[in-house]
C-alpha cells in the first residue's frame, strides 16, 4: 500500500487506529495533527463531519479582507454563538505563509481544539505558555513548574497562629496583585481587597507587608514559577519578549492587565493584532479580569472594530430575549422560534435529562436541584471544582472537633462576619459570604461528622460534563444545550451588587444566561 503525504505538513503518514476504525495519521505527532482517511474508512477519522463549502457571511466577509489586505490592528465584537472559533481559523488562513503568525488561546482546551484547526504555519499558544517561554528563553533553560511555589515561600515567613489563619486570603491577594500588575502602595492594595473580597480580619497591615515579601522573593526565584508567575515575570522583569508578525488573540474580553499587558509586548515592529471578543460577556471581575478589557484593548491598539453579530447558537425567540441586553445581537436566518417555558420546579425536574444545564446566579439554589435529581435517580454534577475546594476551606477554618461544635461556629462566624461587611458596605463579599455558608448549610443537611461533610463536598462538585450540569452562570460560559433551565431568576441582578461596574457584570451575566439554549429555554419558579 503507498505510504501518503501528511497533508498539513507534508511528512511520512502511519496507520493509526480512532474511533471509526483505521486512518492515516501524521508520523511527527503531536507536533503535526495532520490525518487522511483509509480508503476503506466510510467514515472521517475521529468522527468528524464532513466539512461543507464554506460561505462567509456578511460580518466575516470585511474580517476576512482585514486580514488579508488591511493595515493596523482589530477588534472583533462577537456575539454569543457567532462561530468565532471558526471565524478565526478562516481568517488564519489569509496571514501570509512567511510570516511569524501566533494564535493565543485564553485556556487549554482552546488551544487543543485550535491545534488540530489552524493552518500549519501558525503558532498555537496559551498566554501562560507564551510567557512561560519568555522566561526559558531569558533564563536560557526552561524553569522548574511548582504551583506550591507561594505557599513554600509563606511557609517561611508565617510566624503567628493568627498569620497561619491568612494563609488562603493571602494566597488570593498575592494571585489577584500578579493579574492586575498591583501598584506596590498600602491604598491600592486596600482598594484590591475591597474589590475582590479578600478578607482581612483586622489584619490588613500584616498581609500587605507579607503580600510585598512574597512578591520580591517571586521575583527573585524567576528559576521556579507557579501558573501566576507565567504571565506576570516577563513583564516585572522586564524580559524580551517572543515577537509575532500577526498575533490572534481570543476571549479578549476576560483577560488581566497583566495578560493585556504580555499581549502587547509580544507584536513585532510593523506587526499586527486581531482580539476577539464579547464585552457582554465579560463576567470574570470578580477574580481579577479587566472589566474594561475590550475598550482598554481598542485604545491601547488604536484598533479597528469588526462586529461578528449573528448568532447561529440561539434561537429566534431567546434572541429577542437577550436584545434587552445586547441590541446588536441576530438571530441566524434559518434559526428555529425556539421556546420559553416558565414551570414549577415539581414540573421542571422531569424534564431535566442528561446533557441539560441547570443554572443559576449563586450556588446554594442549585444543590437543592442538584440531590432532587440524585434521589430521583438521574446523575447530576456541581460545576467548579474550585468552588468545591474553597467550601473545603471554609469548613476546616472553624477548627471544630464535631459537627454540633461546627455547625455552631458557623452561626457565630455568619453573623459576625455579616455586620462588618455590612458596616463596611462590603455587598459583594457579603453576597458571596452567604453564598457559601447556604451552600455548605444545604449539603449538610443530613450529615453525621465533618468527613461526611467534606467528602459530599468534594463528591458533588466536579469539573466533569455528565449527566444533568448545574452550574453557576459565571461556571457556564462557554457551554450550551439543547435544554437550559434557570433557577432563582429574580437573583439576577443580584439585590447586592451596588456599584457601577458589579451591576454591568450582573447584566452581562443574564445576557449569557440567556443564550446558553440552543432550543429550550426553562425558567424554574419556586
Amino acid at each position: 500500500m503507498e505510504v501518503p503525504s501528511c497533508p498539513k505538513c507534508g511528512s511520512e503518514m502511519v496507520e493509526r487506529s480512532g474511533k471509526y476504525g483505521r486512518f492515516w495519521g501524521c508520523s511527527t505527532y503531536p507536533k503535526c495533527r495532520g490525518t487522511r482517511q483509509l480508503n476503506d474508512n466510510p467514515k472521517p477519522a475521529f468522527g468528524k463531519k464532513e466539512v461543507k463549502e464554506f460561505k462567509p457571511s456578511s460580518y466575516q466577509e470585511p474580517i476576512f479582507e482585514f486580514v488579508k489586505t488591511g493595515e493596523g490592528n482589530a477588534v472583533v465584537e462577537a456575539v454569543a454563538g457567532s462561530g468565532k472559533t471558526t471565524t478565526i481559523v478562516k481568517a488564519l488562513e489569509f496571514t501570509p505563509k512567511d510570516a511569524r503568525v501566533a494564535f493565543v488561546a485564553f485556556n487549554t482546551a482552546i488551544a487543543r481544539e485550535l491545534q488540530d484547526r489552524a493552518p500549519q504555519h501558525v503558532e498555537v499558544r496559551t498566554l501562560h505558555s507564551l510567557g512561560l517561554k519568555n522566561i526559558s528563553n531569558w533564563l536560557g533553560v526552561k524553569p522548574q513548574v511548582e504551583e506550591g511555589k507561594v505557599k513554600n515561600i509563606l511557609s517561611n515567613l508565617l510566624e503567628t497562629e493568627e498569620d497561619w489563619e491568612m494563609l488562603s486570603p493571602l494566597c488570593k491577594a498575592i494571585s489577584l496583585a500578579k493579574g492586575t500588575l498591583m501598584e506596590p502602595t498600602f491604598q491600592a492594595w486596600e482598594e484590591m481587597c475591597d474589590r475582590y473580597g479578600i478578607e482581612t480580619n483586622g489584619q490588613a497591615a500584616r498581609m500587605f507587608q507579607l503580600t510585598l515579601r512574597v512578591l520580591e522573593v517571586c521575583r527573585a526565584q524567576s528559576g521556579v514559577v507557579d501558573f501566576d508567575d507565567m504571565p506576570w515575570l516577563p513583564i516585572v522583569l522586564n524580559m524580551p519578549c517572543e515577537k509575532f508578525d500577526y498575533l490572534f488573540c481570543d476571549e479578549s474580553q476576560d483577560l488581566n492587565k497583566c495578560q493585556i499587558a504580555l499581549v502587547l509586548r509580544s507584536i513585532s515592529e510593523n506587526g499586527r493584532v486581531v482580539c476577539v471578543g464579547d464585552r457582554n460577556q465579560s463576567i470574570y471581575g470578580f477574580r481579577g479580569a479587566d472589566v474594561d478589557a475590550i475598550p482598554n484593548i481598542i485604545g491601547a491598539l488604536n484598533a479597528k472594530t469588526l462586529p461578528l453579530s449573528i448568532s447561529y447558537r440561539c434561537p429566534k425567540s431567546h434572541v429577542e430575549m437577550a436584545q434587552a441586553f445586547v441590541p446588536e445581537l441576530e438571530a441566524a436566518p434559518n434559526a428555529k422560534e425556539g421556546t420559553i417555558d416558565y414551570l414549577p420546579l415539581i414540573q421542571a425536574l422531569p424534564l431535566m435529562k442528561d446533557g441539560n444545564l441547570v443554572l443559576c446566579r449563586c450556588n446554594a439554589p442549585l444543590i437543592e436541584v442538584a440531590y432532587a435529581l440524585i434521589r430521583s435517580g438521574q446523575k447530576a454534577v456541581m460545576r467548579g471544582r474550585d468552588i468545591g475546594q474553597g467550601l473545603v476551606s471554609l469548613v476546616n477554618k472553624m477548627k471544630a472537633k464535631s459537627i454540633s461544635e461546627f455547625w455552631s461556629k458557623l452561626r457565630v462566624y455568619k453573623a459576625k462576619e455579616t455586620a462588618k461587611l455590612l458596616s463596611l458596605e462590603k455587598f459583594g463579599q457579603l453576597e458571596a459570604l452567604q453564598d457559601r455558608i447556604e451552600t455548605i448549610t444545604v449539603i449538610g443537611e443530613d450529615v453525621d461528622t465533618i468527613n461526611e461533610l467534606v467528602q459530599k463536598i468534594e463528591n458533588l462538585f466536579s469539573d466533569r460534563i455528565e449527566g444533568v450540569v448545574c452550574s453557576s452562570v459565571h461556571g457556564a460560559k462557554g457551554l450550551e444545550s439543547d435544554r437550559v433551565l434557570i433557577v432563582r431568576s429574580d437573583l439576577m441582578p443580584h439585590p447586592l451588587a451596588k456599584r457601577e461596574w458589579e451591576l454591568v457584570q450582573e447584566k452581562n451575566l443574564q445576557y449569557v444566561a440567556y443564550t446558553r439554549s440552543k432550543e429550550e429555554l426553562i425558567f424554574v419558579e419556586g
